[in-house]
């Protein structure tokens, strides 16, 4: 009985009445485990230092031989900008007939510090254009020490019925007196308060600009001067010439209507037939008769 006893307790050495207990072992296994995982981040703690302290040295390095080829660079920089081949000897103004030279050399702001080299052409366009009678800028550097400013003003188009004043192509007032240029007028349009034709009604404006040209391109087949450009509605315009007769016109207008309009007009004139007006507006053109005068 003794026997088995022993035997069993051999069996089991980790038992609850054996000396052997799992506890110890365990508490050592673990105790070595963190002291490898300290020595492990310490050791990489120590890698990236030296990589950090470097990296920090190689840099230190390098901005020790960089700064000093920056001050050097900048030294020939400043003696390429002393000589005479890039200073600005002159100015040249072209294109302009409405702004003076003064006008648009204050504007542009060239200074004696300005160069061929680090002159900005963009932002100095840009202060040009600030100009109401200026429409496009554009400024080339020519060597030696040479600036040309190429100028496009906005061109009277119409005259505002309304408001008694000049309009561009793009419906911009114009500071010019009226009675000093002979251009047709123009209705139903509503402005701004600065005298421009309203956002609403610019795509209109522009038809009527597109219709205006396209007649000016015609004009040794239709040869009559234009008086005025009425729009009646977002549909259409009408263009009354200096003969008193009247073309209605859709919206937009194309070559096509143009085409028709000088067939319908040299047919007329052959046959010797007088009118008032042409609507172009329909699928067949209408011709309304003048009864006042003799066919």
């Amino acid at each position: 009985m003794k026997y088995m006893k022993a035997r069993k307790y051999n069996l089991l050495p980790f038992g609850k009445g054996s000396s052997c207990s799992k506890k110890p072992y365990r508490t050592k296994t673990l105790h070595a485990r963190m002291s490898r995982k300290k020595m492990t981040s310490l050791v990489q703690f120590f890698r990236k230092s030296l990589v950090v302290l470097f990296v920090a040295l190689k840099i230190v390095g390098y901005s020790m031989l960089f700064f000093p080829m920056l001050i050097i660079m900048e030294e020939v920089y400043k003696g390429f900008l002393s000589l005479d081949d890039f200073q600005i000897k002159k100015v040249e103004v072209t294109g302009n007939c409405f702004v003076s030279n003064q006008k648009i050399l204050e504007k542009a702001a060239i200074s004696e510090e300005d160069t061929l080299l680090n002159i900005d052409l963009r932002k100095k366009a840009e202060e040009i254009s600030c100009l109401l009678v200026v429409k496009d800028v554009e400024i080339k550097k020519h060597f030696p020490g040479n600036i040309l400013i190429s100028v496009t003003e906005r061109d009277p188009f119409f005259i505002s019925s309304e408001k008694k004043v000049l309009l561009d192509e793009d419906g911009i007032k114009l500071p010019f007196e009226p009675e000093s240029y002979n251009v047709p007028s123009i209705i139903g349009f509503n402005y701004d308060k600065n005298g421009n034709i309203v956002k609403t009604q610019l795509d209109l404006y522009k038809e009527s600009v597109k219709a205006i040209r396209h007649f000016y391109s015609i004009g040794d087949k239709i040869p009559l001067g234009i008086q005025s450009v009425i729009m009646k509605s977002r549909k259409c315009i009408v263009i009354t010439f200096s003969d008193k007769t009247e073309v209605k016109f859709p919206i937009p207008v194309k070559n096509k209507h143009l085409e028709r309009l000088i067939y319908v007009y040299n047919d007329l004139n052959k046959k010797d037939i007088s009118f008032k007006s042409i609507d172009l507006t329909f699928q067949n053109v209408v011709v309304k008769r003048d009864k006042d005068k003799k066919s």
